[in-house]
């Protein structure tokens, strides 16, 4: 199946039209854009999205993709001032990347959680 950007939700066994409504959220380029600037506009409706879409990909193997919203969500909690949860998020990243072989990001995400542990 393709997934056409006109029809977000068209994805088969997409729980609860997640990816529709993470397609309707508002994406900001650059510096603090991204996944910050969506916890400081949308708030708790884009977590729980993030959240949502993170349990979603882990649901249906796709761990590239959830380890991406873990780091999105460690983003957003890290620019909300939850050190805790973004350390939390930026782990379960890591933990993925490392089974899947990719250490770069692996290193990224380890870095941003030592980020916030050298802060506290």
């Amino acid at each position: 199946m393709v997934l056409r950007p006109e029809e977000p939700s068209a994805c088969e066994g997409e729980p609860d039209g997640i990816l529709r409504r993470l397609h309707e959220l508002p994406v900001v380029a650059g510096p603090g854009g991204g996944a910050a600037q969506l916890a400081a506009d949308a708030g708790t409706e884009a977590t729980a999205t993030l959240h949502e879409a993170g349990a979603a990909f882990e649901a249906i193997q796709a761990r590239y993709d959830a380890a991406r919203a873990w780091m999105d969500l460690g983003a957003a909690a890290n620019e909300i001032g939850d050190r805790e949860g973004a350390a939390e998020h930026w782990g379960r990243a890591r933990r993925r990347f490392v089974e899947l072989h990719l250490p770069k990001w692996a290193e990224r995400a380890d870095a941003l959680v030592r980020t916030v542990e050298t802060a506290a």
